[in-house]
């Protein structure tokens, strides 16, 4: 058996059944597998997006996705798909080309390149997997897999970096024995706590739960979250990373937290005095810069099953903040098994903020529409991620997905089509200064069957959010960050003209007569709605609670 083949096969035990990518030389031998063994593979047209493309078909098909590029500039385009995965904790498999062993010499010559095309690929993915593998040889192919044995599934983001020679090697019967490794399996410890869990949870008046991304999204798991929530009756409030949780019947669950989203959630967390976090990261955009303005009567359990993000939120909030290095979904079920729980749930008299601004206000009406659709959501960054996450903090609306922590530009066409792949209905958000970061993957729309993928496109003639920055420091001096035909402007350009150029059925509207346009855009065979909105918008924020303003 090629070495390529027991790849294809070892990772479709694990879990990963599709592939995204590009077609290179020394990677060729891998996709011809992936297409042999009857694996998805399906191209790409940068190598950027194929992560993007597992990012999100992860996020609506919960099914780890794998990511195939060649060396030097193939991997190097990759680089910020691998990242979006790392950073976001998405399961996903990245195999890389390299090139053949005798040519990738560089490192011992210490020169910058021997072969071509040659790039130490394993020492830049170090920083951004969880795994990363330098396969060129048999020695080091047991390694990995006896390594990997230890999982049913992939769980983690990992990198393989493949040599082209041995990615053709024939893999001899005994070696073949060798590669059969047995998983071990981990033992369940019980929790125990070095403080008093029952005085504590006794003396406060003023609980709130506050769950995120590091929540199992197992189905099992979320419906056992409903009824324990339901019950404990305590304020349930969310990260961004956290709306797959949100149940918008279950009164328990006031909505989403955040510097970038004012509303009733921060108001509870304000006035708190125990905060109960589930698989939180608290990182700026969620408690500002400033921690001792966050929740600053509050106790805080910081449930994580990671100890070195305990270590980190220990330093930021201090001796405040109690580490618990367990799975949030464990610690809810055994706080429920302890009967803890609150007679009634507390009120206070803050509302979910009515915004001025008509981005929000478009957004959370398309957001209504959508609901009764069953779309999965893959919002942009900038404004638009901001807008968009208000929105659906106004309509209580779950299922919104993003580049959590880089906030890649570009993400939300490639990881909506990634989605969309999974046979799940898809809509993504984007600003007009992201669609142009990946706008070429629009070509992939065509395949996508029984139109289930809609694109909103929110076009305001630049970056409202570097703008907004640029109000803060620079006087409104807009350099680099607005359309025009100044020396220092952004190019104009048709979003319309591009799209038709895909043959995309194509709509556009204004921020007064958009509302006559949703129902077509939804009810039809329409691909795109272009919304021209003001240019001078803004993102509010809640500097007033976390003593932060929202630029950077």
């Amino acid at each position: 058996m090629k070495v390529s083949d027991f790849l294809i096969q070892f990772f479709k035990k694990k879990g990963i059944y599709n592939f995204f990518g590009v077609q290179g030389g020394a990677i060729a031998h891998v996709i011809e597998s992936a297409k042999k063994n009857k694996n998805s593979f399906f191209p790409v047209l940068n190598e950027q997006t194929s992560g993007m493309y597992a990012h999100g078909a992860y996020m609506s098909s919960l099914k780890p996705m794998g990511s195939l590029s060649t060396t030097g500039p193939g991997y190097l385009n990759s680089v910020t798909g691998l990242a979006a995965c790392y950073f976001d904790s998405i399961p996903s498999v990245f195999i890389n080309g390299q090139v053949q062993k005798k040519l990738n010499k560089a490192e011992k010559f210490k020169i910058k390149m021997y072969g071509f095309q040659e790039v130490q690929h394993h020492k830049i993915s170090k920083h951004l997997s969880d795994k990363c593998f330098k396969i060129e040889n048999f020695k080091s192919l047991k390694k990995m897999v006896n390594q990997l044995n230890r999982h049913d599934v992939v769980s983690e983001t990992l990198f393989v970096d493949l040599s082209d020679d041995f990615s053709r090697y024939i893999l001899k019967k005994h070696e073949l024995n060798h590669l059969r490794g047995k998983r071990k399996l981990a033992t369940k410890k019980n929790i125990k706590l070095n403080f008093n869990l029952d005085k504590l949870f006794k003396n406060s008046k003023k609980k709130v739960f506050v769950f995120g991304k590091g929540f199992d999204r197992n189905k099992k798991e979320i419906s056992k979250f409903n009824k324990i929530t339901k019950k404990m009756k305590i304020p349930c409030v969310f990260t961004w990373g956290g709306s797959f949780l949100l149940n918008s019947k279950n009164k328990n669950h006031i909505g989403f937290f955040g510097s970038h989203t004012p509303g009733t959630a921060n108001k509870f967390i304000q006035e708190s005095d125990l905060i109960f976090s589930f698989g939180c990261s608290f990182l700026q955009h969620q408690v500002g810069k400033k921690h001792n303005y966050f929740s600053p009567k509050a106790k805080i359990l910081y449930i994580n099953n990671n100890q070195r993000e305990i270590n980190k939120s220990r330093k930021d909030f201090g001796k405040r903040l109690i580490g618990i290095n367990e799975k949030s979904e464990d610690f809810l079920s055994y706080l429920y098994k302890k009967n803890l729980r609150e007679k009634k749930i507390y009120t206070n008299n803050s509302r979910i903020l009515k915004y001025s601004n008509s981005p929000v206000n478009l957004i959370s009406e398309i957001l209504n529409f959508k609901s009764k659709k069953n779309y999965y959501i893959f919002s942009d960054a900038g404004a638009t991620l901001s807008w968009t996450y208000q929105a659906a903090n106004v309509a209580k609306i779950k299922n919104v997905f993003t580049s959590y922590n880089i906030h890649t530009m570009g993400y939300s066409i490639s990881a909506s089509i990634g989605s969309s792949l999974c046979s799940k209905k898809s809509l993504a958000i984007i600003g007009d200064g992201g669609f142009m970061m990946n706008c070429q993957e629009l070509a992939n729309i065509k395949k996508i069957k029984n139109n289930k993928l809609k694109i909103l496109v929110l076009d305001n003639s630049g970056y409202s959010i570097i703008k907004q920055t640029q109000d803060a420091f620079f006087y409104s001096n807009y350099v680099g960050s607005e359309s025009g035909l100044k020396k220092f402007d952004l190019p104009n350009y048709s979003i319309k003209k591009i799209c038709e150029s895909f043959n995309l059925k194509t709509l556009e509207a204004n921020s007064l007569n958009y509302k006559n346009k949703i129902s077509k855009f939804f009810n039809s065979n329409y691909n795109c709605l272009i919304i021209k909105i003001n240019k001078d918008q803004r993102v509010e924020n809640i500097s007033e609670d976390f003593k932060k303003p929202l630029f950077f």
